[in-house]
């Protein structure tokens, strides 16, 4: 029985203590891996092997299939021909960096350069007086004509082209606050509810937390 004071024993207890506390500390970052990177019931992988949200798409299409069992003939047709919209066109698939004549513009009108721009061959809304809205009893977005100058560190992007008979937040690269106290987020079906009903004269803030930067 080797003495429990012999060099040997002394290297062989070290050897142990080590790999014990090496054996619990891969534990622990085992422990975090998992609950930070995984969710119950899916399994998130993206391109680089690391957790993502692989299974987004697949949960958007069971949320679709079931969607559109519940639609009338007028939802499914408006929801079917945005979705063929989105397709073709994609985001950033068109120039939106403001031009030098935009920017004189807005620097010789100030706010007055910026005006609503309806879709003429969308009737589903009108613009009178260039800022003036009146909608119709149907869906319709309506752009301005400008863009916002890039500048004092605000952070500006945007969702063009977008089918405008949809609201906005309805489909990929879109938010929207509703005066409902719906809230949407590439939500072409269920909104999430974030709040009381807006009513004339509330003032709606908007923040949006990322890993590394705010916006505001």
């Amino acid at each position: 029985m080797a003495d429990s004071n012999s060099p040997l024993s002394g290297i062989i207890i070290g050897l142990l203590s080590s790999f014990g506390s090496a054996f619990l500390i891969a534990c622990i970052f085992l422990l975090v891996y998992i609950l930070r990177y995984t969710v119950p019931g899916r399994i998130l992988l993206d391109r680089i092997g690391r957790p993502g949200e692989f299974d987004d798409e697949q949960a958007f299409a069971r949320e679709e299939a079931e969607a559109l069992e519940v639609m009338d003939d007028m939802q499914r047709t408006e929801y079917l021909r945005a979705k063929a919209f989105i397709n073709s066109n994609p985001p950033e698939s068109l120039q939106t960096d403001i031009s030098l004549s935009q920017y004189l513009a807005i620097q010789e009108k100030g706010v007055s350069a910026w005006e609503f721009e309806p879709e003429l061959e969308i009737a589903n809304c009108f613009v009178e007086a260039r800022t003036e809205i009146e909608f119709f009893d149907s869906e319709c977005t309506v752009m301005s004509n400008l863009p916002v100058p890039k500048q004092n560190e605000v952070y500006y992007w945007e969702a063009k082209p977008y089918p405008l008979f949809r609201l906005p937040g309805y489909h990929k690269y879109s938010v929207a606050y509703q005066s409902n106290g719906g809230r949407r987020y590439n939500q072409p079906f269920n909104p999430t509810p974030y709040g009381p009903q807006i009513v004339q004269g509330d003032v709606v803030g908007y923040e949006r937390l990322r890993s590394w930067h705010q916006q505001r």
